[in-house]
């Protein structure tokens, strides 16, 4: 288990794109009311563990996040996919947070002290920021490229719920389609506001090609992928017709 961050009425800082591991954050001084403060690329992470997270005895700290739009913030877990989400402040908390991505956390994320500028609350992903941006090998900011993914799967597990089949973020079909489904969303946002980046190819999809079809393309197959999942995995009753075409 890793150390506990102790703010003690003090004020420390989180250095500019390093990563940070602890179990907790607390203040235990008389007035619970250290700050604690992110630096642009500062990745703060908490142990996969119960009770992880902000402490209750640090009711007055003051957190101030720093992110920049191409080099954002974040607190989340140090286990990709955690058995224990980490617990957010305690609402009596100030937080100041811009460009920052909170993954994994559970409790509030709004109170009255609290103010998100650009921020992103991510909720259970087919497809993480990185392994989009090394699958396409494009430039875009993390935090616009994450709420691309997250349109992207709510599409998908609204379908499958009204298919009613579950929609497991570790299925390999159903991540393809979501990297297939966001990269067309991605082209839409560069045909709309007339930027693109120098290259950007996914198997045999490029923006070399027409980039209405390329769309056109990249969804049809996305779906087909969730179609395809949902024909496998559905407690539905499944059956299949042929018709044969006679002869008068």
């Amino acid at each position: 288990m890793s150390s506990t961050l102790d703010l003690s009425g003090s004020t420390v800082t989180l250095n500019d794109d390093t990563t940070y591991t602890y179990y907790q954050v607390t203040d235990t001084s008389g007035s619970h009311n250290g700050t604690l403060i992110l630096s642009e690329g500062t990745i703060l992470e908490f142990d996969n563990k119960a009770s992880a997270g902000f402490a209750s005895a640090g009711s007055a700290i003051t957190m101030n996040i720093n992110g920049l739009k191409a080099n954002n913030a974040q607190i989340r877990s140090a286990d990709p996919s955690p058995t224990y989400d980490w617990s957010m402040p305690a609402t009596t908390t100030y937080i100041d947070a811009e460009w920052c991505e909170f993954e994994h956390q559970t409790g509030s994320t709004s109170a009255n002290y609290w103010g998100f500028s650009n921020c992103l609350f991510v909720g259970d992903r087919y497809i993480s920021v990185d392994e989009m941006l090394e699958t396409l090998n494009v430039t875009i900011e993390p935090i616009p490229l994450g709420r691309l993914i997250e349109a992207s799967d709510r599409q998908i597990k609204t379908k499958l719920a009204r298919l009613e089949v579950g929609a497991p973020t570790s299925d390999d079909k159903l991540k393809e389609a979501s990297l297939h489904l966001t990269t067309a969303m991605l082209l839409t946002r560069y045909r709309m506001d007339g930027t693109k980046p120098s290259s950007l190819s996914l198997g045999s999809f490029s923006m070399s090609d027409n980039v209405d079809l390329a769309i056109k393309e990249l969804k049809d197959y996305a779906w087909e992928l969730v179609d395809s999942y949902a024909l496998t995995h559905g407690t539905y009753d499944r059956y299949r017709w042929k018709f044969r075409k006679v002869n008068d």
